[in-house]
C-alpha cells in the first residue's frame, strides 16, 4: 500500500543548521549495513572520535547520513571503494543536482532558466535536452539545470513552481520522489496512480500482451 506524502511547503531555515549541514555526508552503498560504513571509514584513516552523528536512511535508499566533529575529516574519504564495490559519496553541504524543467516554452533563454532556478541554488550550466526522430534531431523543450545547493536548499525545490510567465513549469530531480499529475500524491506517476481507471486499462493490456 502507498503511503501519501503531504507537502508542507517551504521549509523555515530555522530548522536546519547549515554549520552541520557543512560536515554531514550522504554514503551511499548497495547492500551495506551499519558495520561495513565503520569499516570503510576506518579504512580511510576516520578515528572514532570523528564520528559525532550516523544513521541509517529510509528503507530503499541504500544510504547512511553520516555527520563528523568538523568538514576536514571529510577530505580523507579518498577511496571509495569497500568490498569491490563503489560507495557513492554527497557532501550536504555543498552538492550538484541536475533539475530537469518541463514545460517551459523553446522561446525562453537561458537567462530566464537561471532567473527561474536562482532562488534555490547557484546555477552552473544550462543545457537545452534534444532528442533524435526518424533522423530528425530535435529541442524536446526540457531544459536540465546543473545547480550548487545545499541540503537545505535542495528540499526546498518544488515539484510545480511558476515560470517568469507565471504559467506553471515541472522540475525533476534523480531520486526524488515523483509527483502525480492526477490525486498530487508524491509517490508515483499519473500512470500508475491508484485511483485511475487507466492504470488498470495498461495492466490489462499488459497482462494480455504477456499471454
Amino acid at each position: 500500500m502507498s503511503t501519501v506524502v503531504a507537502s508542507r511547503g517551504r521549509i523555515p531555515d530555522e530548522c536546519f543548521d547549515r554549520e552541520i549541514l557543512k560536515r554531514t555526508v550522504k554514503l551511499h552503498g548497495k547492500s551495506f549495513g551499519l558495520s561495513d560504513i565503520l569499516n570503510f571509514l576506518r579504512l580511510n584513516g576516520v578515528l572514532p572520535a570523528e564520528v559525532e552523528a550516523m544513521q541509517r536512511d529510509k528503507p530503499g535508499e541504500d544510504s547512511h547520513t553520516i555527520t563528523f566533529s568538523n568538514a576536514e575529516v571529510i577530505k580523507k574519504l579518498v577511496n571509495l571503494k569497500y568490498k569491490d564495490k563503489k560507495i557513492h559519496l554527497v557532501q550536504l553541504g555543498k552538492q550538484v543536482v541536475r533539475v530537469r524543467i518541463h514545460w517551459l516554452s523553446h522561446y525562453y533563454t537561458d537567462a530566464a532558466v537561471k532567473l527561474i532556478m536562482s532562488d534555490y541554488g547557484k546555477v552552473l550550466a544550462v543545457n537545452n535536452l534534444a532528442t533524435n526522430i526518424d533522423g530528425f534531431t530535435i529541442k524536446s523543450g526540457v531544459r536540465e539545470v546543473s545547480l550548487e545547493v545545499d541540503e537545505m536548499q535542495r528540499l526546498q525545490i518544488q515539484h510545480l513552481i511558476n515560470s517568469v510567465d507565471r504559467n506553471a513549469c515541472l522540475l525533476t530531480i534523480l531520486g526524488k520522489p515523483p509527483l502525480c499529475l492526477r490525486c498530487s500524491a508524491v509517490v508515483h506517476v499519473r500512470s500508475n496512480c491508484p485511483g485511475s481507471l487507466y492504470t488498470g486499462v495498461v495492466r490489462r493490456r499488459n497482462d494480455i500482451g504477456a499471454v
